[in-house]
């Protein structure tokens, strides 16, 4: 808007950017702009930074000669999306911490209290409710076999991630998130949301 050619503009963002691979992008980004390539083709060649929303309003703002208009569009978009993500994880860090907190309560209570409990009912010579039984033996397989534990729940996690990264697995998965009591309808919300951000974001585009 204030006549300063892409190229030289591109240039002053680069020496103001202080994130590594950001910078690399953008002067990737401006090498290929000053060579004849369009703005939005540079842009695609950096998928993990600049999504395909972002890349083809780029692209419709060149084709429109309204570039500054649409990367004004793109900029308040990129703010709402920031701060939709931080009101989810505010609202989500509470919830997340205490359940991190009571694994570790219960997982110091089954490696180092239960066992010290344990001494003074093989004292008593008495049979155990199963309960009990069950408690002690939890305890006796944390105590001895937690690195076992620990490999097998890595294992899921990583075998869960491949799974869910497949489109049946996504889509299973996307189905079951959904039906959660309170979860299913915050997910539902936040896609709600973002769709209609971005909605209004195109249209105000042209």
């Amino acid at each position: 808007r204030s006549g300063v050619p892409l190229v030289e503009a591109l240039s002053a963002l680069i020496d103001q950017v202080d994130h590594p691979k950001l910078k690399s992008a953008l002067t990737q980004t401006r090498d290929k702009v000053n060579e004849g390539t369009s703005f939005a083709e540079s842009l695609r060649a950096h998928p993990q930074i600049f999504e395909t929303l972002f890349v083809n309003m780029v692209a419709a703002g060149e084709s429109s000669g309204t570039l500054d208009t649409v990367l004004e569009r793109l900029a308040d978009h990129l703010d709402s999306s920031a701060r939709l993500r931080s009101k989810v994880s505010a609202a989500l860090a509470y919830p997340a911490f205490m359940m991190v907190f009571g694994i570790g309560i219960i997982s110091l209570l089954m490696g180092v209290v239960v066992p010290k409990v344990t001494s003074i009912f093989e004292g008593f010579n008495a049979t155990l409710p199963w309960y009990t039984r069950t408690l002690i033996f939890v305890s006796d397989t944390i105590a001895n076999f937690w690195w076992l534990l620990f490999l097998l729940a890595g294992g899921a996690v990583y075998g869960f991630r491949r799974w869910r990264a497949t489109p049946a697995g996504r889509s299973a998965w996307d189905k079951r998130v959904l039906k959660l009591p309170i979860f299913g309808s915050l997910v539902l919300m936040i896609a709600i949301a973002r769709f209609a951000r971005t909605l209004a974001t195109l249209l105000a585009s042209g």
